[in-house]
């Protein structure tokens, strides 16, 4: 059984034949919209991200600010102080100094060398003081005595 229409309408075949095509239809705007869901949901987390990466891009500049402060004190505090030392150092012979501790430095080398060679000649002569005291307490004791003969 064929069902067509004789008023110049649409068959029941042309009919389910748009309604497929309009079911297809909805299917592909079923999808768009998913899509689009899909996007927006994307959009809202790149937008949060942007919103939190914002935040600590903030933050970080806040406390970089800090710290160029600090930098900036840091610096005009070694300024100061190299101002200082170049001031004592334009007041200062430096190679006066050198020059004076290099004599110093040679006259203490040549007076320990002056005590060795003494310390020297003194360990040298150990033994001769040695027996020169011998001597010196024997003739003591002789001394002694020859005067307790003659008193006696």
């Amino acid at each position: 059984m064929t069902a067509t229409v004789d008023d110049g309408g649409l068959s029941i075949p042309d009919v389910v034949a748009q309604f497929r095509a309009s079911e297809e239809m909805l299917d592909q705007v079923r999808e768009r919209l998913k899509a689009l869901v899909l996007a927006e949901e994307g959009a809202d987390r790149a937008a949060s991200s942007i919103e939190s990466a914002a935040t600590t891009l903030r933050d970080t500049a806040i406390a970089l600010d800090h710290i160029v402060d600090e930098i900036k004190d840091v610096r005009d505090t070694t300024l100061t102080a190299l101002g200082a030392a170049r001031r004592f150092l334009d007041g200062t012979d430096v190679d006066g100094l050198r020059r004076d501790f290099n004599t110093f430095t040679a006259e203490v080398r040549e007076g320990l060398a002056a005590t060795r060679a003494e310390l020297g000649v003194l360990a040298a002569n150990q033994p001769k003081v040695e027996a020169l005291q011998d001597e010196l307490d024997r003739a003591k004791q002789l001394l002694g005595r020859k005067a307790k003969q003659l008193d006696g």
